[in-house]
């Protein structure tokens, strides 16, 4: 509470199913890795295969020293978005290496779409307020399965002494009650 100023710009995106990826090019090579750690070149590597068949190492060359963050999805989770084999790669952040930061929103979406890649579904861009809270629930905007829920963050990157970096996501009831029997 009180991290999100009411009337502050924000952005809110559909949090996608899936695994947590981050790839850069340092100007030489391509690296990939999940959530937690940089992944060996591995053809049968998940991470891998996303940078193999999104021809990253070529997309992202053309902005050396920048991570882009997202989700791999399709054949990854219990949601598959659609995807029949393989899966696909959806930016939702991209950090400034040299600069030692995250890019605002706009200037992130420009970069990646720059590249060739495709960003996460936006759901909303405006002053934050409460009642927004529902953009959490209902059905994904790229396929006939149920929204995990969104994230939110400001369009002008900021930092909160309590959190952190402002970014944060709220899950819906009906991904988290999916599994459960009636």
């Amino acid at each position: 509470p009180g991290v999100l100023i009411d009337g502050e710009q924000v952005v809110i995106s559909e949090k996608l199913h899936g695994a947590s990826a981050r790839f850069v090019h340092d100007g030489e090579r391509l690296w990939v890795g999940s959530h937690t750690q940089i992944k060996k070149y591995d053809e049968k590597n998940m991470w891998w295969q996303v940078a193999i068949a999104e021809n990253l190492k070529e997309k992202l060359a053309k902005a050396p020293m920048h991570i882009f963050y997202g989700e791999a999805y399709g054949q990854v989770q219990d949601l598959k978005y659609g995807v029949k084999s393989g899966c696909k790669f959806r930016v939702f952040d991209v950090f400034d290496v040299k600069a030692q930061r995250y890019l605002d929103h706009d200037k992130a979406v420009k970069l990646a779409e720059s590249c060739g890649l495709t960003w996460v579904p936006v759901l909303y861009v405006g002053p934050w307020n409460d009642e927004l809270n529902h953009l959490c629930e209902g059905q994904s905007t790229i396929a006939e399965n149920v929204r995990e829920g969104f994230v939110v963050k400001p369009v002008i990157e900021r930092w909160e002494n309590k959190i952190g970096r402002v970014i944060m996501k709220r899950h819906g009831e009906g991904y988290l009650l999916r599994k459960k029997k009636s």
